[in-house]
């Protein structure tokens, strides 16, 4: 599986450097190594799982993309995944065109990150305010932009919105 994505990010253009790993002490071993762009990751892997390498990655960095691609992975696993901060989960067999969507929107997502000055508890876009209940939206809508997933923000005159 692995050499097949490496495959599509060539032909897609993206010249990728990776590591593929086995194992916690091998993902560790990749993440200290080196800093990665984005993290492609199966949910089964033989000697730990998918949720294990978000965690691990998450203990030392909050903004690398991290895209799950399985074909073992329920609905609640994976909504749980993207509470856990995935920035999406793609179901084997992998459409290459939503595969490579992913990737970019991912990439982009962090690119505009790093090209982000100022405070980063800043509203995005065009919300306005402050307060606690704004910086928890504010922060949900960051975590939903980097997916490919719908939402949708929804609020009555006077109320906090909810996503």
């Amino acid at each position: 599986d692995a050499l097949l994505i490496v495959r599509e990010l060539k032909r897609a253009g993206y010249e990728p450097t990776y590591e593929r790993v086995e194992s916690e002490a091998a993902l560790r071993a990749a993440l200290d190594d080196r800093s990665w762009d984005i993290v492609v990751s199966d949910f089964k892997m033989p000697q730990f799982t998918g949720t294990d390498a978000l965690k691990l990655l998450r203990q030392g960095d909050q903004d690398t993309p991290f895209i799950f691609v399985s074909g073992t992975i329920g609905e609640d696993v994976a909504v749980e995944a993207m509470r856990a901060g995935a920035h999406e989960f793609l179901v084997k067999p992998v459409d290459e065109q939503r595969f490579l969507g992913a990737v970019g929107n991912a990439l982009a997502g962090r690119s505009a990150e790093v090209r982000t000055t100022g405070n980063p508890a800043s509203p995005p876009g065009e919300f306005i305010g402050s307060s606690a209940a704004m910086q928890q939206i504010y922060d949900k809508v960051r975590s939903v932009a980097r997916s490919m997933a719908a939402a949708m923000v929804s609020s009555a005159p006077g109320y906090s919105p909810r996503i």
